[in-house]
């Protein structure tokens, strides 16, 4: 990697932007660190990013190609870690495309970041059809792309009472799950961007691995005195919510509706199709990296912050 990485990243202060854009900043890659404009709620954020060596960059209106052309300038490469719902991947994304292929990019890197959409059939989820009908944008617009999958992020996958109201199950138990903390996932994200081996290809993180059993399991050895009851969601359920839930959404965390999540539910936890490391396409994290050493899910599920902590 040599300082002719210019890598924008579009949502640098979000939940899981702002780590990742961090990352590349310390991996030694020039970054534009792009949100839509400055604000209370971002201003901490954005002078993190400053003091990390971050190029600032703002654009409130993603179909202004004229103004996006210019931020991308001299960028070899765009990140889109914006918030990841299906009517924005079809009618935002596009726009940040069409503006990094008129500004030369070479690489797009688009909102994937969670279930290996690559190697899904069409017709399961909205969002899953969204983020792959993108995949064939950047593939017709000439620009080489990297879709990074980590499995499911630590803090929505194992069992606490941060991002749920009770500690809930989905599915089949005794299907492996593959997950991985946040700041993991940042690390090996911005590794992989940088990586010339990773044009063109899918980056599968594929470390930690076990099943919802596992987990609970897990829970109660750390926290032997404490009662964990817990609510499970059949895979009975899931299949029915698939296609009849509500458009509603009722999650504590997330912005999904109940059936986009429902259909997310059935490929982690039923249909065993989240990480498909026997894909091509696709390249084992742990074989490009082999020297990292990630957080285990042991080590997440003994400390009171992760599992009861406020976020």
């Amino acid at each position: 990697m040599t300082s002719s990485n210019r890598v924008a990243v579009i949502g640098a202060t979000g939940q899981f932007g702002h780590p990742l854009t961090l990352n590349l900043a310390s991996e030694g890659a020039d970054v534009l660190a792009i949100s839509r404009a400055p604000s209370a709620q971002n201003e901490q954020k954005l002078e993190t990013l400053k003091s990390a060596g971050c190029e600032l960059g703002f654009c409130s209106d993603p179909s202004d190609e004229a103004a996006l052309t210019r931020l991308f300038d001299g960028c070899t490469t765009v990140v889109m870690v914006t918030r990841g719902l299906p009517e924005s991947i079809r009618t935002n994304d596009p726009l940040y495309l069409n503006a990094a292929k008129k500004a030369g990019v070479r690489r797009f890197v688009p909102n994937e970041f969670g279930c290996h959409t690559l190697g899904l059939e069409t017709g399961i989820s909205e969002l899953f059809d969204a983020k792959k009908a993108m995949q064939s944008k950047i593939e017709a617009a000439g620009l080489k792309k990297t879709l990074i999958y980590p499995g499911l992020n630590s803090d929505y996958c194992l069992p606490n009472y941060r991002f749920f109201n009770e500690i809930t199950t989905f599915g089949n138990l005794d299907l492996p799950i593959t997950t991985h903390h946040i700041s993991d996932i940042g690390v090996i994200a911005a590794k992989a961007i940088l990586d010339e081996r990773t044009e063109g290809k899918a980056v599968q993180l594929y470390h930690n691995r076990l099943t919802q059993q596992k987990m609970l399991d897990l829970l109660g050895e750390s926290w032997p005195e404490h009662d964990f009851p817990v609510k499970h969601i059949s895979t009975e359920s899931i299949l029915h919510d698939m296609k009849e839930g509500s458009n509603a959404i009722t999650a504590k965390a997330g912005m999904e509706t109940d059936r986009e999540r429902a259909q997310i539910n059935y490929v982690c936890y039923v249909s065993g199709e989240l990480t498909n490391i026997n894909n091509p396409e696709t390249l084992n994290a742990s074989e490009l990296y082999p020297d990292y050493v990630y957080r285990t899910p042991k080590e997440m599920l003994s400390d009171p912050h992760f599992v009861f902590g406020q976020v």
